[in-house]
């Protein structure tokens, strides 16, 4: 009987036009003028944001629809009128008071609806990297009590990978140690807004469909960052070993975080009031956006009402892609190779073979030294596409365009063979002079 009531529901809810699809939040639910944070208590209580502050409020037909997971874990209730510093309190705490973006980083995690970069939290063995991590995670979607329950391994598969993303609104991996560039397509799918299907069952042809937009925490020591859109979407922040006179035990690091929770999160709802009045003026304003231009423009805002210039923060968050992307070069000999090729030649393109591109690759890694065996290498002609791909950042920024056609015209290449044409474009500077 109960099977076929709930099938009756589920039928009216599925394909009746009286009914209107709306979307189910975890932990936060946000748009340009109002934010939702579900405080995980039985009451059902939320927390309001508007640009005329910060309210709680119960949850009903008015608001949006928030889902508990399992692991879903009880937030204090915000102090709205909040005593001292407790932002500079807590960033003291996971020792990174002296970073302006950390701040601003660590209060967008609180707007579901824009991508946000992945926070990497890189640091030598003994510089804290977890618990750092930890404090963070049980600052926005703690998922238990403790802080060692905050921390979540490093998916080895998509599957592994997306039930972690369809879990939790803020997403941690701790100790990661190489990340391949089908899970770098995962998280960057996961960053932007994704979904993904999975048969219910081996057996059973239905499928499941997940959707979600998340936020990325992650730690790790000495990670190379092999992937272009994964460094686009990514901060890093390098943390240095603690000192043995200033190491704290689990249970005193925790109870500094309780005593400035509420503080903490009463004024992370004043500074996100006060953005919110901004966003209008400042998205009119803020010109030449870098990639996750949403992330930036709510970084001015946030920027702002700290008490930063304007532009400030735009200025810093460039120049952070910037060391991004000479750390992908330094792990990538693309560029390094093009300006062999194209060395002492007048021309501006270069046609040629996959099979004639990779054996003069191949030539000039053993002459540089280069480790043919490395992970961020091309393992053979018919991996030069995907190569290429990852490396999209570096190129254009080294006015570098590769095109991959068909020979339909070139009578000394096999008709119909893929070419790979490489284009040196004349820079900036080059134009004006």
């Amino acid at each position: 009987m109960y099977d076929g009531v709930l099938s009756l529901i589920k039928a009216q809810a599925k394909y009746s036009k009286a009914v209107e699809p709306t979307s189910v939040n975890k932990r936060i639910c946000s748009d340009n003028d109002s934010i939702y944070l579900d405080l995980g208590n039985p009451d059902w209580r939320l927390v309001k944001i508007t640009s005329e502050g910060t309210s709680i409020v119960e949850h009903g037909k008015n608001t949006p629809i928030f889902f508990r997971g399992k692991n879903s874990t009880r937030i204090s209730e915000p102090k709205l009128n909040f005593q001292g510093n407790p932002l500079d309190d807590f960033c003291n705490l996971v020792r990174l008071g002296n970073d302006p973006i950390f701040k601003i980083h660590l209060i967008q995690m609180f707007l579901a609806h824009i991508p946000t970069p992945i926070m990497f939290v890189n640091g030598e063995e003994g510089s804290a990297k977890s618990i750092r991590c930890a404090l963070i995670k049980k600052l926005v979607d703690p998922s238990g009590q403790k802080l060692e329950e905050q921390l979540g391994q490093f998916g080895r598969n998509n599957d592994d990978l997306n039930i972690h993303f369809a879990n939790n609104y803020l997403v941690t991996f701790d100790n990661v140690s190489y990340i391949s560039a089908e899970q770098s397509d995962t998280i960057c799918k996961a960053i932007t807004g994704s979904s993904y299907s999975k048969r219910k069952n081996y057996e059973d042809a239905n499928e499941i469909v997940l959707k979600f937009q998340r936020k990325i925490l992650a730690n790790g020591i000495g990670v190379k960052i092999e992937h272009g859109d994964f460094e686009r979407r990514t901060i890093h922040y390098f943390t240095d070993r603690i000192p043995e006179n200033e190491i704290k035990t689990l249970s005193q690091v925790d109870e500094e975080f309780k005593k400035i929770q509420p503080d903490l999160l009463g004024q992370i709802c004043s500074i996100l009031s006060k953005a919110i009045s901004l966003y209008p003026e400042v998205e009119k304003i803020t010109k030449e956006l870098p990639n996750m231009a949403d992330f930036a423009i709510w970084g001015e805002c946030i920027s702002i009402v700290l008490g930063f210039k304007k532009g400030k923060f735009l200025t810093d968050y460039k120049s952070r892609l910037k060391s991004n992307s000479d750390l992908l070069n330094e792990n990538n000999c693309i560029i390094s190779f093009l300006e062999h090729v194209f060395e002492g030649k007048t021309e501006s393109e270069i046609i040629n073979s996959n099979g004639r591109w990779y054996g003069e690759l191949g030539r000039f890694a053993d002459d540089e030294n280069i480790d043919r065996k490395s992970r961020n290498f091309p393992k053979g002609a018919n991996f030069l596409r995907s190569w290429i791909e990852r490396s999209q950042p570096l190129l254009h920024q080294h006015n570098f365009e590769v095109v991959f056609e068909s020979n339909t015209t070139h009578k000394e290449f096999t008709k119909h063979a893929t070419l790979m044409k490489v284009k040196r474009k004349k820079s900036q500077q080059e134009k004006l002079i």
